[in-house]
């Protein structure tokens, strides 16, 4: 048979009909051999994707039904399903294949990896409930693989991985279905459900962006812009020098809040920092700015602001500050004053030993109202990006949702699509791969917190690499928590690797959030992320771990591309060497498995047969005259390679996390390469370069953009009359862009 989807066009499969003692039901497989590319991000690419469907005539009750049951904690927690289409089993043979796995679970979609291990071991790896994607990988000494990706297709919230009985151990391993949670009591008339399978033979980015993709063209998602995510910003949330909770039960012990809040604006604004005043756009308050009881999951009474420590209030703090707010929001407590006015949806007692006692929240058939009434409220008084907390908790704790056919989407939605209305950008926080999955219908969900939280000196929130893998395929930006982009030692503690810890910020393409003690923030750690103006300078996507180089939980290398026009691609590459010591062969080592890259490691593919290969802060990239042999080499098409011993760049020194960062420049048909900006983290960011084409006959063409009269300084590559790029010498062009921030020239 043969049918059609709105947005993902033409499909071919079969349907089957079942009779249980639940109720009749309707299989149907769907394969789409190639679903439209995603307008805009033709670079995700696209790949066949298979939908198995059931849907429910006159509805279904829940033969295999499990009574939601709370664990040690008191949460609520699922790992089996009560329907199963598709049922992945492992056949047990005289032979292994070897696979390399990536999935997510738990609160930040913590990542978890296998490699080079059974089948067995990735099916086993789901999560139910908790969990998100798999994706299984064929594993034959080569990155770039058939890869597969199983996922929830719709009903987001409700329907999951999980692990079933194995049938027969002696033939089968271990058994992962797709479904409906068993925690659902039953499901309506007409109830349909789905799940999909997405294929790439080109490793496990192509993969997961293209299955990404077709979510996306799937559900129609269009995010709104986020200018919290692209610009420089102040933070006060967990880890951050006035978070504020350090300081209790007498917050404004540093003194008042909201007057050390104005105190730092007038710091960044009044050039008392050396260099220009750092161009800070908005300001984060976390909990502390309403009624909230902290030893309760910061769970809210109202969203009045508290006048302890802000008694002038929100309004008067946004005009004082002169930039609008991003306010943190979190659960309602069970006591809440919003009871009187709404219907709620209560929550169980719980103790997490750090938190405890019991929560409630807006019932999903109330949420859209609730919220369009509060974010009018709060965007008068300065709120331009609202944080959303505590979402694992809205999946654990909330029994008539855990027992619902659709979860608690219906509050979800209600939520995002008031903030749409209002054009107001949300940022999921402590939220499961089920929330990250059920945002691709909420278009202004921009982006998630991707780590931990932040303390000063700890490098546990900086690897987000994995979990930007599932935010890049679904069109979200990763966020990094806050951190101190300075170095100086405080009453708090001491941030050891402050440059580490801003670039890390900066390739997530989330919010960048310093959040120092007022006097000690680091420009030398903020003024290599952004243009003159704030504006960050960041790469295409998200920065994810690069195929060939290390897929455990720690360590690797991760990557974004740079497209920056009339099809020239960029990258930017981050080693963190203190996990992974090398990414390209030495010298006086073997090249061995991993440590080896070469061009075809790179995704999406280069778009030049030609790139160049240069390190951040590298000073020979920066000698007018100087030759490019000192500065970069060509990036190899095979990984059996060793650059010039002089070239093998030592990882950046000032910070106690060693790390150094790459640009990969692409090699235009003249031979000319631009190599990029000068003293930026992100040398070739389309932020700032907007177009790039080979002169006529020599030079660059370029088209730059940034702040009013800012001035730069751009490297490239002037080759030598009729041979390759590494025969010529390092131009360094000083430009300053026009009164319009722009500037279009030819470099010659």
């Amino acid at each position: 048979m043969s049918g059609s989807h709105p947005r993902l066009g033409a499909w071919n499969g079969w349907q089957l009909n079942f009779t249980t003692p639940g109720g009749p039901f309707v299989s149907t497989f769907q394969l789409f051999e190639a679903p439209p590319v995603l307008p805009g991000e033709e670079w995700r690419g696209t790949s066949p994707l298979i939908v198995f469907e059931q849907s429910f005539p006159l509805g279904l009750q829940a033969v295999n039904r499990s009574v939601p049951s709370q664990n040690s904690n008191g949460f609520l927690k699922s790992s089996s399903t009560c329907t199963a289409f598709p049922v992945f089993m492992d056949a047990k043979t005289s032979t292994t294949q070897l696979i390399n796995w990536v999935t997510w679970a738990d609160t930040f979609f913590s990542a978890a990896t296998g490699v080079h291990v059974p089948v067995s071991e990735g099916l086993d790896s789901v999560k139910g409930s908790e969990g998100g994607p798999l994706v299984l990988s064929a594993y034959q000494g080569t990155p770039l693989q058939d890869t597969l990706v199983l996922a929830p297709f719709t009903n987001l919230k409700s329907t999951f991985l999980g692990i079933s009985p194995i049938p027969d151990p002696s033939t089968f391993g271990p058994v992962a279905t797709c479904g409906v949670s068993t925690f659902v009591t039953s499901l309506p008339p007409g109830h349909s459900t789905a799940c999909a399978i997405g294929y790439s033979p080109g490793g496990i980015n192509a993969a997961m962006h293209a299955w990404g993709a077709s979510m996306q063209v799937a559900y129609g998602t269009a995010r709104i812009p986020d200018p919290s995510s692209t610009a420089l910003t102040y933070w006060t949330d967990n880890g951050a020098y006035y978070d504020f909770y350090a300081y209790e039960p007498d917050i404004n012990s540093k003194g008042l809040v909201e007057d050390i809040l104005v105190a730092l604006a007038e710091t960044f604004k009044n050039g008392t920092y050396p260099g220009p005043p750092l161009p800070v756009r908005m300001f984060m308050l976390d909990a502390y700015w309403m009624s909230n009881i902290r030893a309760n999951a910061n769970c809210k009474m109202n969203d009045t602001a508290w006048a302890l420590p802000l008694p002038s209030g929100l309004k008067s703090l946004s005009d004082r500050l002169g930039m609008p707010l991003i306010l943190y929001n979190g659960p309602q407590c069970d006591n809440t004053t919003y009871g009187a006015q709404w219907p709620l949806e209560m929550g169980l007692q719980y103790d997490a030993g750090w938190a405890k006692g019991r929560l409630s929240q807006i019932a999903a058939n109330a949420s859209f109202d609730f919220y369009k009434q509060i974010f009018s409220a709060l965007m008068a008084q300065g709120m331009a990006t609202f944080t959303q907390d505590f979402l694992d908790f809205h999946s654990w704790n909330f029994p008539g949702w855990a027992t619902s056919a659709e979860g608690n989407f219906g509050w979800l939605k209600g939520q995002a699509e008031a903030a749409l209305e209002a054009g107001l950008p949300v940022q999921y926080c402590m939220a499961l791969p089920s929330d990250i999955l059920a945002s691709v219908a909420f278009n202004a969900v921009t982006n998630a917190r991707a780590s931990q939280d932040y303390w000063a000196g700890s490098t546990t929130s900086a690897e987000i690499s994995l979990q930007s893998l599932l935010l890049s395929s679904l069109g979200l930006r990763a966020s990094k928590d806050n951190f101190w982009s300075g170095p100086e030692r405080t009453d708090r503690g001491q941030e050891t690797s402050p440059n580490f810890q801003a670039v890390v910020a900066l390739l997530g393409r989330g919010p960048v959030g310093f959040s120092d003690a007022l006097f000690s923030a680091g420009p030398s750690a903020l003024w290599p992320l952004m243009t003159l103006n704030g504006t960050l300078l960041q790469a295409t996507r998200p920065a994810t771990k690069v195929d060939f180089l290390g897929w455990g939980n720690a360590g690797g290398v991760r990557g974004a591309h740079c497209d920056i026009g009339q099809g020239a691609r960029g990258y930017v590459l981050l080693q963190d060497s203190e996990y992974n010591p090398t990414f390209w062969c030495n010298a006086t080592s073997q090249c061995s498995l991993p440590a080896q890259l070469a061009s075809k490691d790179l995704w999406p593919p280069p778009t030049s047969e030609i790139s160049l290969v240069w390190q951040y802060n590298n000073s020979a990239c920066e000698a007018n005259g100087g030759p490019v042999a000192a500065c970069a080499f060509i990036l190899p098409s095979q990984p059996a390679y060793r650059p010039p011993p002089g070239l093998l760049f030592a990882p950046l020194s000032r910070d106690r996390t060693p790390w150094a960062l790459y640009t990969v420049a692409p090699v235009l048909a003249n031979n000319y390469t631009l190599l990029g900006e000068l003293g930026k983290a992100v040398a070739l960011s389309p932020t700032r370069v907007r177009a790039l084409m080979p002169g006529t006959p020599n030079g660059l063409s370029v088209t730059l953009a940034g702040a009013s009269l800012e001035t730069l300084s751009l490297a490239f590559v002037r080759p030598a009359q009729g041979q390759g790029p590494l025969s010529g010498v390092i131009a360094v062009a000083h430009l300053t862009l026009g009164i319009d921030g722009t500037l279009s020239t030819t470099l010659v």
